[in-house]
């Protein structure tokens, strides 16, 4: 795990440090190989009704970042607070992540619905009744131009600017 630490508008204690240090083998102890980047940062706050400091921690993991940002009038309990939540954070991303690999066994099928090769997409009537939108370049084999309204495809589901969109499309052999 590559971990930087900085302070702004004010110096490290051995204290803060030793605390960072403590938390920071927590958590790649109990999260092996989940972080890869991990970014601390303590600097006095300008807002009075905030408090006097702000602890800021953005974790990199794999596909996302987790940031927590805490204000308060002492470091130490922020430390310990930015930590816990931290953890946390890493726990249900770790659960959402081992969902997903024990659901990749199965992946959805739908039908496509509707064609616009013109523009270069389509769309499928989800396993849910949802319309999933799809581009031409998620057809796996680049077989946009084989497929054809009421076949039956594979796909990856996520979520996009504007709904659900397939990451890519495979056409289902029956």
């Amino acid at each position: 795990m590559n971990v930087k630490i900085e302070t702004r508008n004010l110096e490290m204690t051995p204290e803060w440090q030793e605390r960072i240090d403590k938390e920071i083998k927590q958590i790649s102890g109990q999260h092996p190989g989940i972080v890869h980047h991990l970014r601390c940062t303590i600097s006095s706050s300008k807002h009075q009704r905030l408090g006097l400091f702000e602890f800021s921690i953005a974790a990199l993991v794999p596909n996302d970042m987790i940031v927590v940002n805490k204000n308060g009038e002492l470091v130490h309990p922020l430390l310990v607070e930015g930590f816990t939540t931290l953890n946390r954070r890493l726990e249900e991303y770790n659960n959402r992540r081992q969902q997903l690999v024990k659901q990749h066994g199965t992946h959805p099928v739908g039908v496509i619905v509707e064609l616009v090769p013109m523009q270069d997409y389509g769309r499928i009537d989800g396993i849910d009744g949802s319309l999933i939108y799809f581009h031409r370049n998620a057809v796996k084999g680049g077989n946009f131009d084989k497929l054809q309204e009421g076949d039956f495809v594979e796909y990856g589901e996520e979520m996009g600017d504007k709904g659900p969109q397939a990451s890519w499309v495979l056409l289902k052999k029956i």
